[in-house]
């Protein structure tokens, strides 16, 4: 991780998940505490993803949680950036527009990376 990315994680990526970190053990908890055991956890989020794909209802209520937690991410980094103490991001708007595509996709990934592992389990 080079220092542009260690910039953004550090000031972005890494309050960002300390302030959904209560919401994220909620789920955690939800998901895969309330079982006996792991197998039954496991058995349940078989049931949810399967629900997920042959469901319509069930895909569309995902997919608008998906929605909703993107705009969360963009709105974070918004409020983040137009901020006076985080002023200094703007100065990576002065780098090329491949270098700087790469960095926000770096971050971006971090972010919605709740949503990656949970579809592409």
């Amino acid at each position: 991780m080079n220092n542009i990315s260690q910039i953004l994680y550090r000031s972005v990526v890494t309050p960002f998940y300390k302030q959904i970190a209560g919401a994220i053990y909620f789920l955690f908890f939800v998901l895969l505490g309330i079982q006996p055991n792991f197998k039954q956890a496991l058995d349940t989020h078989y049931y949810i993803i399967r629900s997920i794909a042959y469901n319509p209802g069930a895909f569309s209520v995902f997919i608008l949680l998906c929605i909703l937690y993107s705009f969360k991410c963009v709105s974070f980094y918004a409020s983040r950036t137009t901020k006076n103490e985080y002023l200094f991001l703007q100065a990576i708007n002065g780098i090329s527009f491949n270098k700087r595509l790469r960095y926000f996709a770096f971050a971006a990934l971090i972010f919605l990376l709740p949503v990656v592992i949970y579809t592409a389990a």
